[in-house]
């Protein structure tokens, strides 16, 4: 991996050490080793003698970035008892399938990245170890935790793993300063309506359907998280409270569904589906988009490069006087199979502390951990460019909600897949979602998650 020498890569990085981190998936892993004294923090009468070796896995892309770059080199030195390994093991939904393998293999690592997308299809298979019992001996307090980041990693009322990082879903409005201007408007804030989005894209937006040089007044995310800010926000949902029936067929549903139809339909404000939405917005191309808090970093200022100015905001609220959200967390949880459950314990408090989250989360490898305390930290709040406005809806999105059986992946590739034709004005949605029915309720019924 860039950054890292061949000589620390190779440092207890033989074949054994990878094939152990990569629970059996042959990925490949880097050892970072620093020895010294006894760890702290670990409970009485279980502490490690000598030096103690850990695991981490992740998925690939920021989430490794950040504990290769950042985190692991800082907790070894805070910790230098404690050698930490750690391999990304690639995108969803292979990562999952890789874990599963690993856990039923008995040849996974201590620490385990795990977001809400596969962390309760992993915790009712009893991959990962109940980390109450280790709080209660260390007088951990939670307080500081964001209550509903807590319950959401509970696995039969039993916590399994710490919020590392979060996000309510597609909520975010980034926009063009520059291009809103230009066309009279000043830029959005929290009064604006649906309505009002619409006036200000149409009016930004120059289509004449040259696809090098139109300008586009408003692009909207169309998967699950993307059409929850809306669905949400009208008073929808997605699934019955039991997660086992697709209601989005109500009126609020349907209509919801309709005004983002309507962008490429009626309005054409939106970019040809399929769009890189990113490049169209450093081109100066795209008035205003749908994104999520790591939009703020991508393309963020090392794209943009001064070209103009620009800013992010949250979506307007629904007719409900909210914004739909839904808590998304990228989860650490421990390994039960791990033999070094104190030292995992340090591991998993250290990379929620403030002087840990701030740096990942400032460089742009992170998502905020949910501590009130990380959420609301100066820095975050006043350096970052867009962190401020996520913060209250941080505080009190709607909790994750899925399909009972767990297979929220499969759910969500099928509403990208039912609606793609009403997107490109071939089917309404109404017909879209009634002959897509069948494939809703054959996934619903289908075992739980299916990992392997």
């Amino acid at each position: 991996m860039q950054g890292i020498s061949r000589e620390v890569r190779e440092m207890g990085g033989g074949r054994r050490t990878r094939r152990r981190l990569a629970g059996g998936a042959g990925v490949g892993a880097v050892a970072l080793a620093l020895l010294a004294c006894d760890a702290p923090g670990a409970a009485p009468g279980s502490r490690s003698q000598g030096p103690v070796k850990l695991a981490v896995v992740t998925r690939g892309g920021g989430d490794g970035t950040g504990m290769e770059q950042l985190i692991i080199p800082a907790f070894t030195k805070a910790y230098p008892n404690i050698q930490v390994e750690h391999a990304s093991l690639g995108g969803e939904p292979d990562y999952w399938t890789k874990v599963v393998t690993g856990h039923l293999g008995k040849d996974l690592a201590d620490i385990v990245w795990a977001s809400t997308g596969g962390f309760h299809a992993l915790g009712h298979r009893g991959v990962f170890k109940e980390l109450d019992p280790l709080a209660r001996a260390d007088k951990y307090d939670f307080k500081d935790y964001v209550p509903g980041a807590l319950e959401t990693l509970k696995i039969d009322g039993k916590l399994q793993a710490l919020p590392w990082g979060g996000h309510p879903g597609y909520t975010g409005l980034v926009y063009n300063e520059e291009l809103l201007t230009r066309a009279g408007h000043k830029p959005p804030d929290a009064t604006w309506t649906w309505d009002r989005l619409l006036e200000v894209a149409r009016t930004s937006s120059r289509v004449t359907g040259d696809d090098k040089s139109d300008v586009y007044g408003f692009h909207p995310v169309t998967d699950y998280l993307g059409l929850t800010p809306i669905v949400r926000g009208n008073g929808a949902d997605f699934l019955d409270r039991e997660g086992k029936r697709v209601i989005l067929g109500s009126p609020a549903g349907l209509q919801s569904l309709n005004v983002y139809r309507d962008l490429w339909v009626k309005h054409r404000v939106a970019a040809p589906v399929g769009s890189n939405v990113g490049d169209l917005f450093v081109q100066g191309r795209m008035a205003m988009w749908q994104g999520n808090y790591g939009s703020q970093f991508s393309p963020g200022e090392k794209g943009i490069n001064g070209r103009f100015k620009w800013g992010m905001v949250i979506l307007p609220k629904g007719t409900s006087g909210k914004v739909g959200t839904q808590l998304t967390i990228n989860g650490m949880a421990m390994s039960a199979l791990s033999k070094n459950p104190d030292a995992a314990w340090t591991f998993l408090k250290y990379i929620m502390e403030p002087d840990v989250q701030v740096p990942a989360v400032l460089s742009g490898a992170s998502r905020p951990g949910l501590r009130r305390s990380v959420l609301r930290h100066p820095r975050l709040m006043s350096d970052m460019k867009s962190h401020a406005v996520w913060v209250e809806l941080l505080e009190s999105a709607s909790p994750w909600h899925q399909p009972a059986n767990f297979r929220w992946s499969e759910f969500n590739e099928q509403i990208n897949k039912a609606f793609a034709p009403a997107w490109k004005g071939e089917q309404t949605v109404e017909q879209a979602l009634s002959q897509n029915m069948p494939a809703f309720d054959a996934i619903l019924q289908k075992p739980r998650e299916g990992f392997v």
